[in-house]
């Protein structure tokens, strides 16, 4: 991942915060469960003792929060997630350019070794 990113924030600062933010909802069946995460965990003392203040950022602290649910629950919601994505309606976004890079070099390294394979029959 870039700059030693973790997927959940390369996803976000990628753009895909609408798709994901979806995900969310429709798991947990309520309007907005970031904004519903906010209201429960602001004030709340997180991991190393130190208190969240999300209504403190520019965005009210959205952003922020949904890097803490990825983060705490990244099994959870990967294939709701996921599905979202591929469902969007821009054709363009449904597969992120790093999942394309993986299976690019995937492709091109198999391709080597199958072609390496078929040399030496």
């Amino acid at each position: 991942m870039p700059e030693g990113k973790n997927f959940e924030t390369y996803l976000v600062n990628e753009g895909y915060t609408d798709a994901i933010e979806s995900a969310l909802n429709q798991y947990h069946n309520v309007e907005d469960y970031v904004n519903d995460f906010i209201a429960s965990m602001n004030d709340q003392k997180m991991k190393g003792g130190a208190t969240r203040n999300y209504k403190a950022d520019a965005d009210g602290g959205r952003q922020r929060a949904l890097l803490d649910i990825l983060t705490s629950k990244k099994t959870v919601y990967a294939e709701a997630i996921a599905q979202k994505i591929v469902a969007l309606k821009d054709k363009k976004r449904r597969i992120p350019q790093k999942i394309k890079d993986l299976f690019e070099k995937i492709y091109n390294d198999m391709g080597k070794q199958i072609d390496a394979g078929q040399e030496n029959k």
